[in-house]
């Protein structure tokens, strides 16, 4: 018996809501019919993926893609189709390549170098394990916030949901005149609405169903049009598609209020079709930028209506970041201790401490000492040989090199040591040979690879931030804002950090009190970046286990930090990555409290340090130490975990990471 596939794509068009009006639909797209059938999968799980298009224009694909990341809730996999014409484009891209490899979409960016695009967009759609498709272009950008896990839902054989479109969207760039607006209705899938396509006959944005500036798309039927079509490049990909414009203006479209993305029209490249010039910058103009380490500046386009940010023109800013710890590292600094320093009545203990770090460090990365005297350090370590060992002769007041070390810094792919002011937390203590350690290094030649930035007229301790990687800085209020420091308010404190290293977002926890602290609340004594969606931290007792917990005692002290524990992690549950999703929390327990001459002490396992294949962890001796360390090995898959007796440091008010500072590859 003969397949009837003009009944069958009849049942299809009336299942899917179609208004089926010619039999010569039916005719023409009966091919179509036929393999979109056969590529339906029922097992295809409910997910999103997404492709955008680029072609010479990396500057503009890392703003999209930074918008992307910082709009999008719920995103899925990417996949970035690109061309390049020559060397210096090529170039930017592998540059973009490298930078987003330290992003929080890294696992979830698929690069395709385009050689052949229909065939190699064609692969992407038959690969893909989705049911959507989202299709994008570079010189997009996202306005404002929106949800996958809402736009998964709907069903693409009833609906097109269009994020490029809203009630603001009353004129056509291509056009170049105002268009009218269709009846926007509410829509199974709020807060999303509904218009149809096919409400106007004349040509314009809303009766456009096919393109590829933030469409979305069944993952199968999208796959079965563009095999019955040619098409070389995206422009002639969106016309090619418009053989098919009936059946599917006969759906009905879905936007938001506000467009959720727009077109912002820097500049003309795909130029196969015929297309408005409506650019300020030219593509040589925007690489000459890129390779001067500039980026988009997105804060003017956050927020706007599409009818204000579609013709609003760039504006630029140093493309810049604080890497994050766990990128790779060159090596990590450690500043001895000697008998001149706090240390001289435990000297003997505090040395074998820093020795089984010293030796901890070296099986994993190079490590640099900073020392008054080599050969006898050298002695005391005792490394093999071999070993990646050097060495930096200079004075010292203290040991705390996560302060007066050097704070890495990325431009673009040029790195940098910024070396802040160090004034030993306000004051409290010696500090002026300390400041100058940086410098020292320097001069060692310990930093050719990479700028050597003075920053010393502000004063920043390592210990006072982290950095994921991405912009987004968390710090504490009570160190950051402190009089005796640089006497700024937030604006001030903010405007330095996005100058100095790129951050593009600052989380400030007001909660910050540990016992025995003289730092006035460094964030890694509380709270930790385990990568960019996770955060480890001291968590209060009576979020632990009764059998680890310590009774704690009923002094004033005790209770303070307790009530400021748990207010912070309340403060901690409240925050948002960028995108708006919440951070995956990692409750670190509380160490039995430790004393000396009736002093309680800063014991805390927040405080490690990421190496390039290990995690080096504070201990006690108390038995809390292994729940810290099991929760940290699950917090880093296919790190080492090591734990290191920390007891001698606490007893000057700081732990492990206190005592190092780590120093960012150059993997360009």
């Amino acid at each position: 018996m003969m397949t009837d596939w003009k009944d069958i794509f009849r049942k299809m068009l009336a299942k899917g809501g179609y208004l089926l009006r010619r039999a010569s639909v039916v005719e023409r797209n009966e091919q179509w019919a036929r393999e979109s059938l056969a590529l339906a999968r029922q097992g295809c799980p409910a997910s999103i993926a997404s492709v955008v298009f680029s072609c010479d224009r990396a500057m503009q694909l890392e703003a999209f893609l930074r918008s992307y990341r910082e709009k999008v809730a719920h995103a899925g996999q990417m996949y970035v189709l690109y061309r390049a014409s020559d060397e210096g484009h090529a170039r930017s891209y592998r540059e973009l390549r490298q930078e987003m490899a330290a992003s929080s979409l890294a696992g979830r960016l698929t690069w395709v170098e385009e050689r052949d695009f229909r065939a190699q967009l064609l692969d992407i759609l038959e690969q893909c394990p989705c049911r959507t498709v989202a299709l994008y272009v570079d010189d997009m950008l996202f306005l404002h916030p929106i949800d996958y896990d809402v736009l998964k839902e709907v069903d693409t054989t009833r609906y097109i949901p269009s994020i490029c479109r809203g009630r603001d969207m009353r004129y056509s760039a291509v056009l170049g005149r105002p268009i009218d607006l269709p009846d926007l209705t509410a829509s199974p899938y709020p807060p999303l609405l509904a218009f149809r396509w096919n409400q106007y006959r004349e040509l314009s944005d809303w009766t456009y169903p096919l393109g590829v500036s933030g469409y979305f798309y069944g993952r199968d039927e999208l796959l079965a049009l563009c095999r019955r079509i040619d098409f070389r490049h995206p422009n002639s990909l969106e016309s090619a598609m418009q053989a098919y414009k009936d059946v599917f203006a006969s759906r009905l479209g879905l936007c938001y209020e506000k467009a959720a993305c727009c077109c912002v029209h820097a500049n003309r490249v795909q130029t196969e079709v015929a297309n408005a010039d409506l650019g300020y910058f030219t593509v040589a103009e925007l690489l000459e930028r890129w390779q001067k380490a500039e980026r988009i500046d997105l804060r003017p386009f956050d927020g706007l209506s599409r009818a204000e940010a579609w013709h609003l023109k760039y504006t630029f800013e140093p493309r810049r970041r604080m890497p994050a710890e766990w990128e790779p590292q060159a090596f990590v600094q450690l500043t001895w201790p000697h008998e001149d320093t706090d240390w001289r009545d435990m000297l003997p203990e505090v040395t074998d401490c820093f020795v089984a770090m010293a030796r901890a460090i070296l099986r994993f990365e190079p490590l640099v000492v900073v020392c008054r005297d080599a050969e006898s350090v050298r002695r005391q370590i005792a490394a093999p040989q071999e070993a990646p060992l050097q060495f930096c002769e200079s004075a010292s007041d203290d040991t705390w090199a996560r302060d007066h070390g050097g704070i890495c810094r990325c431009d673009g792919q040029h790195l940098a040591v910024c070396d802040f002011g160090y004034n030993a937390w306000g004051e409290k203590f010696p500090f002026e040979r300390d400041n100058r350690i940086t410098a020292a290094m320097q001069q060692a030649g310990l930093f050719c690879d990479r700028d050597y930035v003075d920053s010393l007229d502000y004063v920043l301790e390592g210990a006072s931030l982290e950095s994921d990687g991405q912009g987004t800085l968390l710090t504490t209020e009570s160190c950051l804002l402190s009089a005796h420091r640089n006497d700024l308010d937030k604006g001030g404190v903010e405007a330095v950090l996005r100058e100095r290293l790129g951050a593009e977002r600052v989380l400030w926890i007001k909660h910050s009190y540990l016992a025995g602290d003289d730092t006035d609340g460094h964030i890694d004594m509380l709270a930790r970046f385990c990568d960019a969606a996770t955060i480890a931290y001291t968590a209060p007792a009576e979020r632990l286990p009764a059998s680890t917990v310590q009774d704690p005692s009923s002094g004033e002290e005790s209770a303070r930090q307790q009530a400021s524990l748990q207010a912070l992690e309340a403060e901690l549950q409240a925050l948002r990555q960028a995108n708006g999703e919440p951070y995956r929390l990692i409750a670190l327990p509380l160490p039995d409290a430790i004393y000396e001459n009736g002093e309680r002490l800063p014991a805390s396992y927040a405080n490690f340090l990421i190496l390039n294949k290990a995690v080096l962890v504070p201990t006690y001796q108390v038995p809390q130490d292994g729940m810290a360390l099991s929760l940290l090995a699950e917090a880093f898959p296919g790190r080492e975990i090591v734990g290191i007796d920390c007891r001698v440091l606490i007893r000057q008010h700081g732990s492990l990471h206190c005592s190092t500072m780590q120093y960012l590859a150059n993997t360009k």
